[in-house]
């Protein structure tokens, strides 16, 4: 199933161009594609400012960076903005204040992005990362805002209504509380809330978004202190449906191979969450291949299983017999990007 955002139901297999004609941000001035998104893999060299060039070549607002092949700390799920800063760091395994760091991530460059000596973002030897890097714009919208403690609207950049996003509190313990159209089956779904970084079950979370759907213009907050507590900032990273480069969508878990249709593109990078208790939270994408699933919950390496995601497909992606994204038992939320 996909989401219609024009019409908010779910669709499907239904090209996304279709229902996103004209969508801004998407083509430059000059025709060209706009950069919207970019994963790219580099080894670490245990060198200061180490730059690492992305394709597309451009400055990122949002950064996500992991050591894939080596855990015990090392995995920390690094994620940095440029509204923050690039070394004001989120770590996902960690639920406490932000942190500044001067040596991991130092500079947004013009092409990419520098990195300091901290093993978490460039150890050397044998060590690699991955990186995935997005762009203000048609598909991403990054939003600071001080909470008030009273059920309120906050104003995005998206040209469209969000499919995605998770609030974080800059200050004191909060997990990222996230908001996804295919909550619930995508019945409702502005009624619950999935943290982004912990295998715990969706919940109805009335105080979180105010029971409110987000529209074109702002999203929805209740009165819950991980998302609008008196007087705390907060960082909101909303993500919306592009044709050809993200798209978002949940599926029931079948235990047996199953092809997601419908996305319009081939992915590089495909996310998928149990809406379940105590399923963890798994990363795929080219760079590594199909099969080798990242715990977004843990600092452990990557995983080999060629039953988790099996492959990236021209209009989708096939997931396996694994239980981590097709357990027959559960039902799971996605996003994907080109």
């Amino acid at each position: 199933m996909m989401l219609d955002m024009k019409t908010g139901l779910w669709v499907p297999r239904q090209h996304l161009c279709s229902l996103f004609p004209g969508v801004h941000g998407v083509a430059g001035a000059s025709g060209a594609a706009a950069p919207l998104f970019s994963l790219d893999q580099y080894s670490g060299t245990g060198v200061d400012d180490h730059n690492v060039v992305i394709g597309g070549a451009f400055s990122p607002d949002l950064l996500y960076i992991n050591r894939f092949n080596t855990g015990g700390g090392g995995g920390a799920h690094q994620l940095v903005d440029s509204v923050r800063g690039p070394t004001i760091n989120f770590q996902l395994l960690d639920a406490g204040s932000e942190d500044t760091l001067v040596n991991n991530v130092q500079l947004f460059n013009a092409d990419g992005f520098q990195v300091g000596t901290a093993s978490q973002v460039n150890q050397s030897g044998t060590d690699n990362y991955i990186s995935l890097a997005w762009k203000i714009g048609a598909g991403l919208s990054v939003v600071g805002y001080t909470g008030n403690g009273a059920n309120r609207t906050i104003a995005h950049t998206l040209p469209i209504a969000p499919a995605y996003y998770f609030v974080k509190r800059r200050v004191a313990t909060g997990n990222f509380a996230g908001y996804h159209a295919g909550l619930n089956g995508g019945t409702t779904p502005e009624k619950y809330v999935s943290d982004f970084n912990t295998d715990t079950a969706e919940a109805l979370g009335a105080t979180y978004w105010n029971d409110t759907a987000p529209t074109a213009s702002v999203f929805s907050l209740g009165t819950h202190t991980e998302v609008n507590e008196s007087a705390i900032e907060y960082m909101a990273y909303l993500f919306a449906a592009v044709p050809g480069k993200a798209a978002f969508g949940e599926y029931a878990g079948t235990g047996a191979s199953n092809a997601i249709t419908g996305l319009g593109f081939l992915p590089s990078v495909v996310y998928t969450h149990s809406r379940g208790a105590s399923k963890e939270v798994w990363l795929y994408d080219s760079a590594r291949g199909a099969g080798e699933a990242l715990n977004m919950t843990s600092s452990d390496a990557d995983e080999t299983d060629a039953e988790s995601l099996k492959s990236f497909d021209a209009g989708g992606f096939t997931v396996g017999t694994s239980d981590k994204s097709n357990d027959m038992t559960d039902d799971f939320y996605w996003a994907a990007w080109a």
